[in-house]
């Protein structure tokens, strides 16, 4: 009895090694975008969790564990600035431009879409809003409703709306880096009240603008309907985000 004797050829190994190669060479750049959205998510969380101590640290120290309206940052009468210089006390900031615009604090130009794609672009360093910058880079906006955290943006689907109390905007890598596109690294968040001293990402489940739905998911059938190839529009995004494990999926 005869065996065959087990191994490769030579050319059996040199196609192997070519059809790996290839494979790699097919992967590896969506490894690489993947990382880089990782990355991104990552600074975005970084931002939620350190802009949520704040707004806590910020009402414990006016003696309200926790309510952003009791700490009196919000009433009428109060502005972007005075809440503004409350909040900064909380960070380690590299440069603060207040309310006063055009100074470098955000980006000049923030495109919609989150591939660049819109020809409609916001101005948030020339916007009214409080604007600083932080030591690890990162740009805020700060924009105060001043209205005692009455106005209700809740769809009624968890509640966390029904006490906002303003807006935050945050370019998780400043402005100079880009690409300054809403929803890669650019997002919005409400400063809510209520259940808690917390940001609730734009685009989340409760979000409620105006007439128009700007959730990221439909509730009811779970479709997508914003921030995905079909509509690029990128406000919604910091919700889907959020939503699905703090992760960028699109």
């Amino acid at each position: 009895m005869s065996y065959l004797k087990k191994g490769y050829t030579k050319t059996e190994l040199l196609m192997s090694i070519t059809i790996v190669s290839l494979v790699l060479v097919m992967a590896i750049p969506t490894l690489i975008q993947n990382i880089k959205k990782q990355a991104q998510v990552n600074l975005v969380k970084k931002a939620y969790v350190e802009f949520n101590q704040a707004l806590k640290q910020m009402s414990t120290s006016k003696g309200c564990v926790a309510d952003l309206k009791c700490s009196n940052q919000f009433d009428k009468g109060t502005t972007d600035k005075t809440l503004g210089d409350e909040l900064v006390k909380y960070f380690k900031v590299d440069k603060n431009c207040g309310t006063t615009p055009d100074q470098g604090c955000f980006a000049a130009f923030t495109n919609e879409n989150y591939d660049g794609s819109s020809s409609k672009v916001y101005e948030l360093d020339n916007w009214a809003g409080y604007r600083f910058i932080t030591a690890d880079g990162m740009s805020f906006y700060v924009w105060n409703y001043a209205a005692d955290c009455t106005e209700n943006n809740s769809t009624g689907a968890t509640g966390d709306l029904e006490e906002s109390c303003g807006e935050i905007y945050v370019d998780v890598n400043g402005p100079e880096k880009g690409p300054n596109f809403m929803g890669i690294d650019t997002f919005n968040f409400w400063i809510a009240n209520g259940k808690d001293a917390t940001l609730y990402p734009m685009g989340g489940m409760d979000t409620k603008w105006g007439t128009e739905d700007w959730r990221w998911k439909n509730p009811k059938n779970g479709i997508v309907q914003n921030c995905y190839s079909g509509k690029q529009i990128g406000w919604p995004c910091a919700g889907r985000i959020v939503e699905e494990g703090w992760r960028m999926k699109y």
